[in-house]
């Protein structure tokens, strides 16, 4: 005996109206797509005041997902999804969440657009899954839980991709990685690399520890001490010219004085500069003073030596 076949104009079962939902949430990110290279495309965008077409891009990038909801409603409509518009608004709101709770996806997905485009299908399909006759609770909650412990694992997850991707851009540098024994109370920070004329280098700043979002005013900025690591060239001759990691000739940098072997110290008027050479390297370790401490810059300065790439993945 043949199974019965779904009749013609019959709403889909549990299982259809889950995938027809995820295809929904694609549709209406391809469409959001279109949208957006028609309004950069336009006069109207490249003519915009103020940011340019740049502005106009953020402002829509943030609004337009708004459009999701009333797009997403009516092909759910058409293909005869039920509560279409709670499962709409549900989706929409999902692809929101996810969009800003999973940005460590963006580079497996090959960017942000492909993102959407993922997270389209899984809202939608969610959303389906979600909104259905007599559903069970507990699936419910325990998926509730799930979304909300996205952001503490996503931010967890970014840092180790960032820390994994640091030491990747160190170790390709093949720059001396010199590094202090931190003061007590302070960090490191901002450590990267910039090719230039005069071959790669390598910096990072010492900083006190500010509670919240770091150093932000000036006042905790000048506090900070940077260091700045490249090859030794030839000008660089202490104590009779200690000026390091620059192509000035002939260097204006005046005499400096040996602090202890390997190590000058250079004090202009609110401004002490310590040269460490260390092998084919220099570094250059420098902070305004006395907003700075003194004591703190040449702790820094006298106990640089060769790290591993981890050991600058902290700040």
């Amino acid at each position: 005996m043949q199974a019965e076949q779904p009749k013609a104009g019959q709403k889909p079962g549990h299982g259809g109206r889950v995938l027809l939902a995820a295809g929904v949430g694609v549709l209406a990110a391809v469409v959001l797509l279109v949208l957006t290279r028609l309004l950069v495309s336009s006069a109207s965008c490249r003519d915009a005041p103020g940011y340019g077409c740049l502005g106009v891009y953020v402002l829509w990038s943030e609004t337009s997902v708004v459009l999701t909801f009333p797009l997403a409603w009516i092909l759910l409509l058409a293909l005869r999804i039920r509560t279409a518009w709670l499962v709409a608004l549900l989706g929409t709101g999902l692809c929101w969440y996810l969009t800003y709770a999973l940005p460590v996806l963006q580079q497996p997905f090959g960017g942000l657009q492909n993102l959407r485009f993922a997270v389209g299908a899984m809202a939608f399909a969610l959303a389906a899954w979600a909104v259905r006759p007599r559903p069970q609770l507990w699936p419910r909650a325990a998926t509730a839980v799930g979304l909300v412990l996205l952001m503490p694992i996503n931010s967890f997850a970014s840092t180790l991709v960032s820390r994994a991707n640091q030491d990747s851009q160190l170790t390709a540098s093949h720059v001396l990685l010199l590094g202090p024994q931190v003061p007590a109370g302070y960090e490191l920070g901002n450590g990267g690399t910039e090719p230039n004329t005069l071959g790669t280098t390598f910096s990072y700043v010492v900083s006190p520890h500010f509670p919240g979002k770091g150093a932000v005013t000036m006042a905790q900025l000048n506090q900070q001490i940077t260091v700045t690591v490249g090859p030794a060239l030839p000008q660089f001759t202490p104590p009779t010219h200690c000026t390091a990691l620059t192509d000035v000739f002939p260097p204006p940098e005046p005499a400096c004085t040996a602090v202890i072997p390997g190590v000058w110290l250079s004090a202009r008027a609110h401004y002490d500069q310590y040269f460490v050479r260390v092998g084919d390297y220099v570094a250059v370790v420098a902070a305004f003073v006395p907003q700075a401490s003194t004591a703190a810059l040449r702790e820094v300065a006298t106990t640089l030596k060769p790290r591993d790439p981890s050991y600058f993945a902290g700040g």
